[in-house]
């Protein structure tokens, strides 16, 4: 157990699950409204600029897809080489060959959203206050910090772009002059591209809804909504344009608000180390970020949900670990060997976390379930041998012959059902299959890791362990009773017998 405590403290605990993918996927971010005609020549040339390292990026195919919204390419692996070694080999060398374009920004994106990253190597907080834009300025900050710490790469926020907005920013110092209230050019333009919700109409069938609105046929203009009239207190009608000033900039695909905060989320991937070599880093970059007043920065329910699976881990091992020591009590009716054989279960643990550091696996959710499959699986073994060697020793037998002998006999078919249970999950090592886009490799590496090591050590110690269990009990009792007749002699009492009949 001490020398497995420097690989655990290595390795990345995320609880989490780690999902599949089938590809790589590039964002387009453009800083000026651009025609669906000259997107498409856009992603013609990148694709173009990634068809001499087809080969080197083990793509299939290189899927491109434009609207007016956004604009992504992907690249989909060969049938087999979708690992997560390939997967970071692929986002780490896109972003060493893709191109320059001026006005156009190359990001290597996520294909999930960010809340469902818990089993990946990354990190993500979010930074909460009132206005999405000040948010989205502030995400772009963060993204550069992030970006100069080293051993973080990708750095990504899910502030992502929509289409090209229109604002209207009234002058209220006109507005006031031509007696406008500032509220009637927002119910105007609300009324006329919007509509009004009316009462409900009522039919033989039912009610159905009412809604004002202008002839859908019709296309709106930027004109139009320059001309907008507007009425003054005198009752005269000025424009919109007279008023106020049009400007269009690009918005945000959608507002996050959380707790009733509007929020952003701000990440990066990590390649090596584990997730708390980076928080330190990280911190102090955040806390050193100038906030505008009523913004801040918080891990959020990311880190909560993390702790919320870690104790919920912790609790169903323990249950495990309680109902196997009572099965095992009941089994050999002797609390002794069953305290023998449990603490031979240390020694899968620590197989399991060596395997996991030396292969560089995360502990996700599918190790954890493999860690609870482990457990049985050792005392399994423990049982085959503990019983045989009682077996000898109920019929008269010495216990160090009957371990012995009983040791012997059952070596063999616990190295037959080790080999065959670990030749059977070397597939699934190798390979790394999914199974519902979830990899279920982390669960095979920890009973392979914990088996191997334990039927090495169980075979040798579980008869030591149970011999030491067994004279210790024996050395307990012999205490107890020597302190009793000492107590006896130190206290004397009237002794009371009993005549027979």
């Amino acid at each position: 157990m001490v020398v497995s405590v420097y690989p655990f403290m290595k390795i990345d605990k995320n609880f989490g699950t780690t999902e599949s993918e089938m590809f790589v996927q590039v964002r387009y971010d453009i800083s000026e409204e651009m025609s669906l005609e000259n997107k498409e020549k856009l992603v013609n040339r990148v694709e173009q600029s990634l068809e001499p390292y087809r080969e080197e990026l083990k793509a299939r195919s290189i899927y491109s897809f434009w609207s007016d919204r956004w604009t992504l390419t992907r690249i989909y692996l060969h049938e087999g080489e979708t690992t997560p070694e390939n997967l970071s080999m692929v986002r780490r060398r896109l972003g060493e060959v893709l191109p320059e374009i001026a006005g156009v920004k190359l990001e290597v994106m996520e294909n999930r959203r960010h809340w469902r990253h818990e089993g990946k190597k990354q990190i993500w907080f979010q930074i909460v206050g009132e206005d999405s834009e000040v948010l989205a300025r502030l995400a772009e900050e963060a993204k550069q910090l992030l970006a100069a710490i080293p051993g973080l790469g990708d750095p990504q926020s899910s502030n992502e772009q929509g289409g090209q907005e229109l604002h209207v920013e009234l002058d209220r110092d006109l507005a006031s002059r031509y007696g406008v209230s500032p509220m009637q050019p927002a119910e105007v333009i609300g009324l006329t591209y919007r509509g009004r919700r009316l009462q409900r109409y009522r039919t033989p069938d039912g009610e159905r809804e009412m809604r004002l609105t202008l002839d859908e046929k019709e296309t709106e203009s930027v004109s139009q909504l320059t001309n907008l009239p507007l009425w003054t207190s005198e009752g005269g009608r000025v424009p919109l344009a007279s008023l106020a000033e049009f400007h269009e900039v690009p918005g945000a695909e959608r507002i996050q608000r959380d707790n009733r905060l509007t929020s952003v989320w701000v990440g990066a991937r990590y390649e090596e180390g584990n997730r708390e070599q980076y928080m330190p880093a990280i911190k102090a970059a955040m806390d050193d970020m100038e906030m505008p007043y009523g913004y801040s920065w918080t891990l959020g329910r990311w880190q909560r949900h993390q702790q919320e699976r870690q104790n919920e881990f912790l609790v169903n091992l323990v249950l495990a670990l309680v109902l196997i020591f009572a099965v095992m009590a009941g089994l050999f009716e002797s609390i002794q060997q069953a305290i023998g054989l449990m603490i031979a279960l240390p020694f899968a643990l620590s197989g399991a976390v060596w395997i996991l550091f030396f292969t560089g696996t995360d502990f996700d959710t599918t190790a954890a379930v493999g860690l609870l499959l482990l457990i049985g699986i050792v005392v399994n073994n423990g049982i085959v041998m503990l019983e045989h060697i009682n077996g000898y020793r109920r019929k008269g037998m010495e216990r160090f012959e009957a371990m012995v002998r009983g040791g012997r006999e059952r070596l063999r078919p616990i190295l037959m059902t080790a080999i065959t249970t670990l030749i059977s999950l070397t597939p699934m090592a190798i390979q790394k299959p999914s199974i519902g886009d979830v990899y279920y490799y982390p669960m095979a590496l920890v009973i392979m890791g914990g088996l191997f090591v334990s039927t090495f050590l169980t075979t040798i110690l579980l008869p030591t362990n149970t011999s030491l269990v067994e004279d210790s009990f024996k050395l307990g009792r012999r205490g107890f009773g020597a302190l009793g007749r000492l107590a006896s002699r130190l206290n004397p009492r009237r002794r009371v017998t009993q005549t027979e009949s």
